[in-house]
């Protein structure tokens, strides 16, 4: 039986992630901010995408926050 392809995970997408911890792993939310991706990818599963609103309000917090670094 073929695989399903995996979601393509792009900017806006708001995924989960098993985050390696010290005792195991942590299951938590997460929003994609870059297509650089430093987890593997079985351990991201897409679960939806932000409104375009959303979506923009972070970016305008990001470009912020980086401004202020």
């Amino acid at each position: 039986m073929p695989r399903k392809p995996r979601p393509k995970l792009i900017p806006s997408a708001v995924v989960t992630v098993d985050f390696p911890g010290v005792t195991g792993y942590k299951h938590r939310p997460a929003v994609v901010v870059s297509t650089l991706v430093t987890l593997p990818q079985a351990s991201v599963r897409v679960i939806g995408r932000l409104s375009t609103r959303d979506w923009q309000e972070i970016q305008a917090r990001l470009r912020q926050a980086l401004a202020i670094s």
